[in-house]
């Protein structure tokens, strides 16, 4: 592509003339991938400074380089062109956005944001959209084009890889893709160019508090998905949108050898879909651009559940818009599945999809991967597997889960390393609340002192409960035999924290682990059963 192509419309600035006619063969932002006809871009990293790399990135064969360094122009001015701009994240991510002809502008892009539930709300929907259309996913879990899956590495990627799937999945004709969006890939500017069709806000509790410097810079964040709705299009970028599907994941220079130019079908305008029982929600209702479009339980909203019934093997409520009331019955279990359904359930009808059609696919979806992943080798107790890290996951899982038991709560949990301190002890609080027994472990201590991280949660415990006790088993394995051991019939086992995570990182090494694989093996042991999930 034209480095022309690359830089029209963009806001930069350069002090020396630049050939734009230059052909670049790719973009990278780092100087050991770069190769000859290559664009380096400099970034400031929060471990490394690319500015720091320049050199090296001229000596592998760059073409030009990208700035934010005014100081240090003067260095590299008579050796190659050099663009200067405010934000190398931001201009990174927005050319990344050309180089693949801007695949977000052909396929109706979701972006679902928030503290919990992004993960069951993004499948969930999916499930929806593909009973109708098409539909791509890129969640925590896994990345799906609709011709392959990978495993994810990251909840939203770099925005080269973001954009490379994004194309992918237009080149394989799906009409829609479902993207959660986390609070780092918005402040780091990941998304930034992408057309978002929607934004979808579940909710924000304390999380991450290790990155944010605080709850309101937390917010502050994820308000960014919902501020940016239809402000990325030009009337001059519509010169480049495009319908051709010669975009692979293994071919991305193909489509640089096509027309630029091509029609781009209608986008209506833009969504924010909001719940509205949280704080958090209400303030961004002001904020949000495009159509507000609000959901929750206890509020007045526009999309309602009421009567809502939750047992151990789903929940049953109704769903009101306007006059119309629609009942609808699932497998997934607590009031936090309730507002995800919504969430989910809000899109789809404002975009046309029958009622019919969306409780359908509601009543059939099985659920993910470690959220609430119920584990079944014939046991006489209850025993489930989820992601839930955070205080407010936590207070959510167990509460619910702490009325609908027959018998007694055991939970399994840690913490991870190398983040958020704060949560540590709360979390601890509120396990001894609902909680009749806690295996205190290992969840991934990553750089950290495993014995601070389990002493952490400790001083949070109010051991006031005469029905309350704990034991600490550092070895996660050992902790979850332990807990299954223990459990009597009617007993409800949760296993939490890692949830789909096959791995635990010590000391910068991934070690394999699976809490689904560790509490089958067990079960298998206890009772002789081959393990048949409820939830796959």
């Amino acid at each position: 592509m034209k480095l022309s192509e690359l830089l029209r419309d963009r806001t930069f600035e350069t002090l020396q003339t630049i050939d734009t006619t230059i052909d670049i063969t790719d973009i990278s932002t780092n100087s050991k991938q770069i190769k000859k006809g290559n664009l380096f871009i400099a970034v400031k990293g929060e471990q490394a400074d690319g500015h720091t790399y320049i050199d090296e990135a001229i000596e592998r064969g760059a073409a030009a380089i990208v700035i934010e360094d005014r100081g240090i122009l003067s260095l590299y001015s008579d050796r190659i062109p050099v663009i200067i701009v405010e934000n190398t994240r931001r201009f990174y991510a927005r050319l990344l956005s050309i180089w693949f002809l801007h695949p977000s502008r052909n396929i109706k892009v979701i972006g679902i944001t928030g503290t919990n539930g992004k993960t069951t709300v993004s499948f969930l929907l999916q499930h929806i959209l593909n009973n109708s259309q098409s539909c791509g996913l890129l969640s925590t879990v896994l990345y799906d084009t609709g011709n392959r899956q990978c495993v994810a590495q990251q909840t939203t990627p770099d925005a080269a890889i973001i954009n490379q799937l994004l194309a992918e999945m237009h080149n394989n004709d799906l009409a829609y893709c479902a993207m959660e969006v986390s609070s780092h890939a918005l402040s780091q500017h990941r998304v930034y160019g992408i057309d978002f069709h929607a934004a979808i806000f579940t909710n924000l509790t304390q999380d991450h508090l290790d990155y944010h410097h605080g709850m309101e810079e937390y917010f502050l964040s994820k308000t960014v998905l919902f501020t940016q709705l239809e402000k990325d299009i030009s009337a001059n970028d519509n010169k480049n949108k495009t319908t051709d599907k010669s975009v692979g994941i293994s071919t991305i220079q193909s489509i640089h050898n096509n027309s630029l130019t091509g029609f781009h079908k209608d986008i209506p305008r833009r969504l924010s879909i909001i719940n509205i029982d949280d704080a958090y929600g209400q303030r961004l209702c002001s904020l949000a651009k495009g159509r507000v479009v609000t959901y929750g339980v206890s509020s007045k909203a526009d999309f309602t559940a009421t009567d809502i019934d939750t047992h151990l093997s789903g929940v049953q409520f109704a769903i009101q818009v306007k006059d119309q009331v629609f009942p609808v019955k699932s497998r997934l279990i607590g009031i936090h599945n309730v507002y995800n359904i919504l969430a989910a359930f809000s899109y789809a009808y404002e975009e046309g999809i029958s009622p019919q059609n969306i409780i359908q696919a509601i009543e059939s979806f099985s659920g993910v991967c470690g959220r609430m992943e119920a584990l079944c080798c014939g046991q006489p107790f209850h025993v489930f597997v989820d992601y839930a890290h955070t205080p407010d996951a936590f207070q959510v899982i167990l509460s619910s889960i702490k009325k609908l038991s027959q018998g007694k709560v055991i939970a399994v949990f840690g913490c991870g390393g190398n983040r958020d301190q704060e949560k540590r002890p709360l979390m601890g609080e509120i396990a001894s609340r609902f909680a009749d027994y806690v295996v205190l472990t290992n969840d991934n201590p990553r750089f950290e002192d495993e014995e601070k991280i389990i002493y952490d949660i400790e001083k949070g415990f109010a051991i006031k409960r005469p029905s309350f006790s704990y034991d600490i088993i550092p070895d996660r394995k050992d902790a979850i035999e332990k807990a299954l051991l223990t459990a009597q019939p009617d007993d409800i086992v949760l296993i939490l924290g890692k949830g789909h995570e096959d791995s635990i990182m010590k000391q910068g090494k991934k070690h394999s682990f699976s809490d689904q694989k560790v509490a089958e093996e067990t079960l298998q042991r206890m009772f002789k059963k081959h393990p048949l999930r409820s939830i796959k």
